[in-house]
């Protein structure tokens, strides 16, 4: 009488076995998924940046920037940039060692800051869309910016001005923190190379191009080393 009853608890358990074996399987896929997309983004991201610099350079060939197909189309590969060092951001952070309370709190602070400087600096490549979109020359152009960048208080403006300082401080702390705490997964030249590219992109938006390029180069070495440490 008992042996039907181990035989239901043996496909029971076989069953159970399979759920829990499908699940782990689902989990695995998207662990795999979310880190090929994190380290896809170390490429993607400065080559967004370097197909903006060359929208930049096509329209700036008749002596003005903008509007047209060229600004807009250059202003979405930036938007697009933008989001996708989002990405790289929560990319650098999982490789971060975190091992003691000191390491979390700055790595995390990094990622913060980072983030919400993305976000406010995204607001700036939406309005150049939008201006490019509903601007027939330098003059309506000049009109429709201030006009957008004024929503909804004009006191908010020197604010929304730090979002690109504050995108630059957090990826290059992340970058510093590679490059230093052990172990180490970022040679010393990565931050700097960093350094420079947002130097030459702040300086001169003439230099996109040699500015990308350097991003690029510092992060070269993070799609080639697959170790997602967060110790």
């Amino acid at each position: 009488m008992t042996f039907p009853a181990r035989g239901n608890d043996l496909r029971q358990d076989q069953r159970e076995g399979g759920g829990r074996r499908g699940i782990g399987d689902a989990a695995r896929m998207q662990i795999s998924i979310r880190a090929t997309l994190l380290r896809a983004s170390f490429v993607v991201a400065p080559t967004f940046l370097f197909i903006y610099g060359i929208a930049h350079w096509v329209d700036g060939r008749d002596g003005a920037y903008g509007p047209g197909i060229a600004w807009v189309f250059g202003h979405v590969m930036f938007l697009l940039a933008l989001l996708t060092f989002g990405l790289v951001m929560v990319g650098l952070h999982q490789r971060v060692s975190r091992n003691t309370t000191s390491r979390k709190l700055v790595a995390g602070l990094a990622l913060l800051l980072g983030l919400f400087g993305v976000i406010v600096f995204a607001r700036i490549a939406v309005i150049d869309i939008l201006t490019g979109l509903r601007a027939n020359d330098q003059a309506a152009m000049s009109t429709i910016s201030s006009q957008l960048n004024a929503y909804p208080n004009a006191a908010l403006v020197p604010f929304y001005n730090i979002g690109p300082l504050l995108f630059q401080l957090g990826m290059i702390s992340l970058m510093l923190q590679l490059a230093i705490l052990k172990p180490r997964q970022l040679p010393w030249w990565s931050p700097i190379s960093l350094l420079f590219g947002f130097l030459l992109l702040g300086f001169d938006l003439n230099l996109l191009l040699p500015g990308a390029i350097l991003v690029g180069i510092a992060l070269i070495p993070l799609p080639l080393n697959k170790s997602t440490l967060v110790t």
